[in-house]
């Protein structure tokens, strides 16, 4: 590490330091007198529920406290009090990206759980799906594209994922959207008839069950519209 970037992560360093002073002011308070007459654990808790992360004697939860701190602030820095905890000094800077809503954030993270969780919070919270495609984790990737496309009912981002996930959305968009067309973007023959029997199920409109190619499904299709349309007449008259 060369002279400048010692120079620069010091810099941060008295910053971060700084910052935790004047969050914590030196004049004992009533909180601190109360904290301070209390033993172990009791005491760091204490403390911790009053942000006073410096007086906390537990590594572990001074770190989590300096977390929540960080977040608190908004304040990306503070993370870098954390001690000997990578993983939550990532959790820290997920965390900030998050209340910030700065996704990025997510490319400070070093661990790979952390950039999966940061990118898919950014991405399905603000249905970004270029997020999606950060993720590492192939099922998670997989789950962002999928949550974002029935979020918006954008059918064709279920062709990102792998084809039976792939179907499964299209499926959610044709039903919630009514529209059979969209079934059309399925993998296979079968599943698009199965498609066109929920969608007519649900606009109840035996019409579309002639789309269907296999027979049994077809057959299936008028029958269960038939039940529908009975039901939703039977409802009809209880409430004449």
């Amino acid at each position: 590490m060369d002279k400048l970037s010692k120079l620069l992560i010091g810099i941060v360093m008295i910053i971060s330091l700084l910052l935790v002073s004047c969050i914590q002011p030196s004049i004992e308070t009533e909180e601190d007198s109360t904290c301070s007459e209390l033993e172990g654990s009791i005491k760091d808790t204490c403390y911790f529920d009053n942000m006073q992360c410096s007086k906390i004697n537990s590594s572990s939860l001074k770190n989590s406290c300096v977390a929540q701190l960080a977040q608190e602030t908004q304040n990306v820095d503070v993370c870098e009090l954390i001690y000997e905890s990578t993983t939550t000094k990532e959790y820290c800077i997920y965390g900030v990206s998050k209340s910030t809503d700065n996704v990025e954030l997510c490319d400070l993270i070093e661990v790979s759980n952390w950039v999966n969780v940061c990118y898919y919070h950014h991405a399905t919270t603000n249905n970004e799906d270029s997020y999606c495609d950060k993720i590492l984790l192939e099922e998670k990737q997989t789950d962002c594209y999928t949550e974002i496309a029935v979020a918006t009912n954008q059918a064709q981002l279920c062709l990102e994922v792998e084809s039976i996930e792939s179907d499964r959305c299209v499926l959610k968009i044709a039903k919630n959207e009514q529209n059979e067309t969209v079934c059309d973007l399925m993998s296979n023959d079968l599943d698009i008839d199965v498609c066109y029997l929920k969608v007519a199920k649900i606009k109840q409109d035996e019409t579309l069950c002639e789309l269907i190619g296999f027979n049994q499904i077809k057959e299936d299709c008028f029958e269960k519209v038939n039940l529908e349309k009975e039901k939703s007449s039977n409802e009809t008259l209880e409430t004449e």
